[in-house]
């Protein structure tokens, strides 16, 4: 099992991007709900017209939205990047002039676009970057959930 170092300062003060992240987001919502389309809502339920069909479609396809970037947001906040598996490397019958890449860190053997996370102070499976926005790695794991979490910034 691969020896775990403790936690750097780069991973405490990522929490603050968190909660800065955290702070817009409920500042959008806000914006969107509660002071752009409230009081039009409650206009348009007086009058019962088009108008008032038309605003709550739009609050129904927001709220869906929010929902997903909010998700997305958490889950690859929370879901592990990946690691190396124990005894990576070791198996009977691999000739022993392969050349195998070694983490002076982790003291462990890493396959092929594994890296160790200077500020997670880990080897992570197929690290893309670290990003301090999530206060996470970008891993094998959490790729899918990063990727969904930038396409829904983009759509809201």
């Amino acid at each position: 099992m691969p020896r775990r170092l403790p936690v750097r300062p780069v991973k405490i003060i990522g929490n603050l991007f968190v909660l800065f992240v955290l702070i817009v987001i409920s500042t959008i919502y806000y914006t969107y709900v509660g002071v752009v389309f409230g009081p039009k809502l409650i206009d348009a339920t007086k009058q019962t017209s088009l108008d008032g069909y038309l605003i709550m479609g739009m609050l129904v396809i927001f709220h869906i939205l929010f929902v997903m970037l909010v998700w997305s947001f958490f889950q690859s906040m929370i879901t592990d990047p990946g690691q190396v598996p124990v005894f990576w490397g070791f198996h009977l019958g691999d000739a022993e002039n392969k050349r195998r890449r070694y983490c002076l860190m982790c003291n462990v053997f890493k396959p092929e676009r594994c890296h160790h996370c200077s500020a997670c102070n880990r080897c992570v499976l197929n690290m893309d970057h670290h990003c301090p926005w999530i206060n996470n790695c970008i891993g094998f794991w959490n790729r899918k959930y990063f990727m969904l979490l930038l396409v829904n910034n983009h759509v809201l």
